[in-house]
Formats: structure tokens, C-alpha cells, sequence
């Protein structure tokens, strides 16, 4: 009987298969891991799809602020973005899915979020507020300039067409679109009560020329001043030293009316330092501004002195050249005898830092601040010298009813 043998065939072996489930789990990985990692396929077509969205969002953002901006150089008649248009914009991202819900609500409190690892922050409706030109009206607003830096804007004031960058000097008025510098003018100075984050803290400063006695000169940080310098960001000081309409002399008893205004007589010859303080806090009340003036303090002078130096890469503080001084030539005069002398001169008749007044210069600026008991003069005056008594000088003086000795005035914001 004839049987059939099977036929020698090729097989696999156990080893081979071991090794071919290796390979392939291998293979398996790799493929995993180019498909499901953050450098992967699908890694990189999300970070794609939010690099997208987020491009897309920043456009708009984008078209926001050039509006804004575009708005803000318009005539008074114009209407800037309004908080109700900002929030529309926000609604119809939601609704074509471009902003999830949370990023929306967020986005709608005026808070940033984080798209594609960058922080996206629409133009906040506070900010379209306050407008060049225009009086703020009811509460003070905030304004942030073309280079993004932010100020706040008191009710009954408007910005100075012309003077709105806070890096060099913004000026607000209480006469709307004020171009001939016709109203009561203050310029904002940008700080924080501990310098944090590269801004200049608020301070007293030794500023060492013509700060001799700065040890034996003390005062204290009033809280009505630090609270507003923490909510706020900054003050305002007066663009000008502090005038009347009719010239002072040492015989003048009556107080008077003061402005912050160019072209009037500095405010001299004061009986005392509380007549000082008296008619800077009337000033905010006469006038019903939303926020306080005081007389100076040293705070407030060391800061904006600081602040200018900061902002214009110079030593102001102890060279202070721009300002009326017997070595400067901004008044000199000849008289009867034909001798040649120097005089005072007019509010704002000087060459301006950052948009101020003789900070150096003209009439010495009484302050609050005091040293041995008496009475404390800044900036120096006609009669002196630019290099003897700069914007930095502080002497302290028996009397300050004397015609060489004015006052200057800041103003806080309520909270």
C-alpha cells in the first residue's frame, strides 16, 4: 500500500516570532509616540490650531486698539469704543466658537488669558474713557497712550491736545481741548510706594548737590497720599508754580484767588506755611475736583524730580539749566543805573521738562516738609544760580513771607 510522506516545508521558528513581535512593538511605539506626543503629529496640529486661534483673536484685538486710537484724535463729537461694542465683539467670538466660554467671561471682566501660550488682553472698556480733548465726566477714568502706558483722568479734567504721552509729561486740564493752555493744568507722575516692577518708587531723595542739610529735613508720608499712590499709579503735580491774578509784596494781607495757570504773577510773600496748606486743599474743593491738592510735600517733589530724570536720561535734579536763573538769561534786564539784573518772571515763561515749570528756578517753592522747625524752600530762584541752587536745592528759611519764595500744589485722586 502506497503511502504519501509530507513534504519538507520552511517554517517559523519560536525565535523568530519572539523577534517579530519585538520589531513590531517597537514599531508600535514609535508610531505612538509620533502620533500622541507634544512633538507629534497630532501634538503639533493642536499647538498649530491654537497658534491659529490665537492670531486670529489677536487681530481683532488688534482692530480694536487702532480704533481706539483712531477715536481718539477725532473731533469731540465722536464717540470712542464703548464697552457695549467691546462686549458684542466678545459675544460673536463665542458664538463662532473662536473663545470658549471661560475665556469669554474672563476676556468680558477685563482680564487676560492665555492662547497659545501668549496673553491675550482685549482693549478694557475702561480705557475708552477717557479721550483727548474731553472732559471726563462723573467718575475718573483711565487713558493709556500709543506706547501702552496708563494714567488715570480726573473727572472735571480732560487731557491737553498735544501733551498725552505719559513718557513725556501728559498734562490734563479743567478747560476741555485746552491748545491755548487757558485752564488750571496739572502733569501726572507715573509711581508706586515701593518701586516694584522697574517704577519709580515714591520717596524722599537725596539727591546730594545742594542737599547738604538733607538729614537734619524730616517729614512723614500722610496716608491720604499713599492710598492713592496704590490705587492710582501716580500723581499729579502743578505744571506751574502757583499764581494770582495780582502781584504780591510784603504789605499784601489779603489771600486771594490761586491758579495753576501761564502767564500770571508767582504767588509770593505768604504770611505762613499754613496759608500754604490752606489755599493748596481749597483749591480742589473751590473747584470741585474729584480728588485732593495739597502743598507739595518732599515726597511728591523727590519723586517728580526722579521721574524726570528717568524719562529724559538727565542729572535735572542738580542741573536744572532750563529754569530762570541769574546765570541763564531768561530775564535779565537793565535798569535806571544801568546795572544788569534779573527778575522774576511769569508762570510758564521758561523752557518746560516733561511739560513742567521751574521746578528749578524763578521762585522758591515752600513745601511741607520741614528742617530745624523752620520753613523748607526747593528749587531755587532768579536771584541764584543754576549750579547753586538747582531743581534738587532744599534751605531751609526763617520766614517765607518774602518775594522770592512761591508755593507749589499737587492733586491725589480718590480711590
Amino acid at each position: 500500500m502506497k503511502r504519501n510522506k509530507l513534504k519538507n516545508k520552511n517554517g517559523i521558528t519560536l525565535i523568530a516570532l519572539v523577534v517579530t513581535i519585538i520589531v513590531l512593538l517597537i514599531l508600535a511605539g514609535v508610531s505612538l509616540s509620533l502620533l500622541l506626543s507634544d512633538s507629534g503629529i497630532i501634538g503639533r496640529a493642536a499647538k498649530s490650531k491654537e497658534a491659529s486661534r490665537y492670531a486670529e483673536l489677536k487681530e481683532q484685538e488688534d482692530l480694536l486698539k487702532i480704533e481706539y486710537k483712531i477715536n481718539q484724535s477725532l473731533s469731540n463729537g465722536e464717540t470712542s469704543i464703548t464697552k457695549e461694542k467691546r462686549e458684542k465683539i466678545l459675544e460673536d467670538l463665542y458664538k463662532q466658537n473662536k473663545i470658549t466660554q471661560d475665556e469669554y467671561n474672563t476676556l468680558l471682566d477685563e482680564d487676560p488669558v492665555i492662547i497659545d501660550g501668549k496673553e491675550l488682553y482685549f482693549l478694557s472698556s475702561k480705557e475708552g474713557y477717557a479721550r483727548v480733548g474731553v472732559k471726563v465726566v462723573g467718575e475718573n477714568k483711565y487713558y493709556e497712550d500709543s506706547d501702552g502706558d496708563k494714567a488715570v483722568i480726573p473727572a472735571g479734567f480732560a487731557i491737553v491736545p498735544g501733551c498725552s504721552d505719559v513718557s513725556s509729561g501728559l498734562v490734563i486740564s479743567d478747560v476741555e481741548n485746552d491748545t491755548s493752555d487757558s485752564g488750571n493744568e496739572f502733569v501726572w507722575i507715573p509711581c508706586t510706594i515701593d518701586g516694584s516692577n522697574d517704577t519709580i518708587p515714591y520717596e524722599r531723595h537725596n539727591f546730594g548737590k545742594n542737599n547738604l542739610n538733607y538729614g537734619f529735613h524730616s517729614e512723614t508720608l500722610s496716608e491720604d497720599e499713599s492710598n492713592s499712590i496704590k490705587n492710582n499709579g501716580g500723581f499729579y503735580i502743578g505744571r506751574y508754580e502757583t499764581g494770582t491774578t495780582v502781584q504780591r509784596t510784603e504789605e499784601t494781607t489779603e489771600l486771594g484767588t490761586i491758579f495753576i495757570k501761564k502767564n500770571l504773577f508767582p504767588y509770593t510773600c505768604i504770611t505762613s506755611l499754613q496759608d500754604c496748606k490752606d489755599l493748596s486743599a481749597s483749591m480742589a474743593a473751590n473747584n470741585g475736583y474729584n480728588g485732593i491738592t495739597k502743598l507739595c510735600s518732599s515726597y511728591a517733589w523727590d519723586t517728580a524730580l526722579r521721574y524726570i530724570e528717568k524719562v529724559t536720561g538727565t542729572s535735572y535734579a542738580t542741573s536744572s539749566t532750563q529754569g530762570n536763573y541769574s546765570d541763564q538769561n531768561k530775564s535779565k534786564y537793565i535798569d535806571e543805573s544801568g546795572e544788569e539784573k534779573t527778575r522774576i518772571l511769569p508762570t510758564g515763561q521758561t523752557d518746560s521738562i516733561c511739560n513742567i515749570y521751574d521746578l528749578g528756578g524763578n521762585v522758591y517753592d515752600a513745601i511741607s516738609e520741614s528742617g530745624f522747625g523752620y520753613p523748607i524752600g526747593r528749587g531755587g530762584c532768579y536771584e541764584e544760580s543754576s549750579a547753586d541752587t538747582s531743581a534738587g536745592y532744599r534751605g531751609a528759611f526763617y520766614s517765607i513771607k518774602d518775594p522770592d519764595i512761591g508755593f507749589r500744589i499737587t492733586l491725589f485722586l480718590w480711590l
